[in-house]
């Protein structure tokens, strides 16, 4: 999207886990030179006027991993799809009708915890073990979504993508 110039971010600040990624998002934006506007949304009864609100202010917004967003992905990928609003969040986000999906590969994470499992099963102390963090992540693009939104996505985008849904 080379001509976006505004950002949102949707957030729940009910979750206090939420509130210190905000200023690196922040920082994130400034650095691509792009406005960023935060939206808050504690329920799913603020959806609706949340997305329409962003769809006035921005030209696309990242969703936040966050349980209740997670748990409402598919009636916020629809009211962003029936607005024309491009956005981006985690990996599953992407099938409820979001545009772009990226995180954490959660099968490979649940295997290298199965290996730790193992490990403290056959005696090893967990303080011993090393500390691991995600070194796999997964991109999935929606095709039928840029489609709808009449985002045309770069072939380069395509060919780094680990799913593309068409």
């Amino acid at each position: 999207m080379p001509n976006l110039l505004t950002v949102g971010v949707l957030t729940n600040l009910a979750n206090s886990m939420n509130e210190p990624i905000m200023p690196q998002m922040r920082e994130v934006a400034s650095l691509r030179k792009l406005t960023h506007r935060q939206y808050d949304a504690r329920s799913p009864a603020d959806f609706d006027g949340v997305i329409t609100a962003m769809k006035a202010g921005v030209g696309a917004f990242v969703l936040l991993d966050d349980t209740m967003l997670i748990d409402n992905a598919a009636a916020i990928g629809k009211l962003a799809l029936n607005h024309d609003l491009p956005s981006i969040g985690f990996p599953a986000y992407a099938e409820a009708d979001g545009l772009l999906g990226f995180g954490i590969n959660f099968p490979e994470i649940f295997r290298r915890a199965a290996t730790f499992v193992d490990k403290i099963i056959k005696g090893a102390k967990p303080a011993d073990l090393p500390f691991e963090r995600a070194s796999k992540f997964e991109t999935v693009v929606n095709l039928k979504t840029a489609k709808t939104i009449r985002i045309e996505l770069p072939t380069s985008v395509l060919l780094r993508a680990d799913q593309v849904i068409e």
